[in-house]
This record gives C-alpha cells, structure tokens and sequence, in this order.
C-alpha cells in the first residue's frame, strides 16, 4: 500500500527510488459469482477473518456487535482465524451470552467459500499492511465496512467509495456504520456491487504486471 513507503523509505537510508505496486487479486476472484444480497427473512452473517492477535481488535468488534444483536436478531458474526486471543475472545462472547450469535471456527483451508456465504464483511484491524482478505471480500461483492488504519483500506476502497470507511478506532463510527449497513439491504448491493467491479479492475493481474513493465522501462530509460 502506499502508506507503507514513507517508513519503509525511513528504514533503509539512502535509497534513491521507492515504487508501490499492489498485490494482485488471485486470477479465480476475477470472475468468480458475486455473493447475492438476501432480501427474505433468515440469518445473515457479518464475517471477520484474520490471526486472533489484539491488532485486530475482535474484542472491540464482538463489544460492538453485543450493542447491535438485539435490533438485527437474524444477523450473526463469524470470526475466522486462529491465535492466541481465542480463549479471551471465547470467554467475551461467554460473558456477553452471545454463544448462539457469535462464534470463532477457527482457521479455513476455504477462505473465499467462506467470505461467500456472508452478507457483509468488516475489519477491525488497528493497524494493517496490505489487508489481502479486504481486497478478497470486495472483490466477491461482500460490502465492507473498515477502520481507516495505517496502512490499506483508504487505498482499496478509493477514500470510501467503496465502502464504509471508519475513522481509526471511533467505536462509535464503527457502531454506526455497521448499524447502516445491516439495515439497509439497496447500501449492501450497492457497495457490494461497486466494490467488486473497483477493485476487479484496478488489481487483476494484467494491471498491477503493467505498473511492473512501466516501472522497469522506466528505469531502463533513466539508465
């Protein structure tokens, strides 16, 4: 991402020249089913999914969805991932009763399966590098909510046009974000939709292999 240049340009004196070019997106998500919005009764799921780590604020996360779960009785959070959190986060959602609402399946051998089947997608991270799985979810239709953290999800989702970007750790911002897009299937579609066609464009691998070839002719000519 481009906020990671600046440190990285700091960590290593006197370099002349530093470019950014993203990871692309794996060729099966380029043309993979978008997931469809439910519009008749039933349970949805608002998925996370990374390492259990305190940087990604799952605590943070599972408070929120407690404040949330009373209003949207058919929506459920699905957190991914293994860690040396889980045992907190387990007694979390023990403490809050919400062991029929929120659970922990630990790690996938099918990530993109499992984005699939979800509604929405939201990550909580503090901080992130190159948040490869919010890139999956958009690029699947998954409408997104995000912190706007250091470093990524400003970049991805083009300063917030495709999808709700929160300011770093307001719990209240994200609360409400969440509250919008839970309630509001035509803001799910909407974004799900709009999302998945940016980034499908802007990270297939024959655009980020192009910034390569411009990159290297570029420093073929400075020569």
């Amino acid at each position: 991402a481009e906020d990671t240049a600046g440190p990285f340009a700091r960590q290593v004196p006197g370099i002349r020249r530093l470019a950014v070019i993203p990871n692309p997106l794996p060729a099966p998500l380029l043309d993979a089913p978008l997931v469809q919005q439910r519009h008749e009764a039933g349970p949805r799921e608002l998925i996370a999914m990374g390492r259990l780590v305190p940087d990604k604020q799952f605590n943070l996360l599972i408070d929120i969805f407690a404040q949330l779960a009373p209003e949207f009785p058919d929506w459920n959070l699905r957190i991914w991932g293994e860690g040396p959190e889980r045992e907190a986060l387990q007694q979390q959602v023990a403490r809050l009763r919400l062991q029929s609402r929120v659970s922990l399946p630990g790690r996938t051998e099918a990530p993109w399966e499992e984005l699939a089947r979800g509604q929405a997608f939201v990550l909580s991270s503090l901080v992130e590098g190159f948040p490869n799985v919010l890139l999956e979810a958009m690029s699947l239709g998954l409408p997104c909510v995000a912190f706007d953290c250091p470093s990524g999800p400003r970049e991805m989702t083009r300063d917030g046009q495709d999808a709700l970007l929160v300011p770093a750790g307001d719990r209240v911002a994200m609360t409400d974000a969440l509250h919008r897009l839970m309630g509001d299937v035509s803001l799910r579609e909407q974004l799900g939709a709009r999302g998945a066609a940016a980034v499908r464009q802007r990270y297939a691998l024959s655009s980020v292999l192009t910034e390569w070839d411009e990159l290297f002719e570029a420093v073929r000519e400075g020569r």
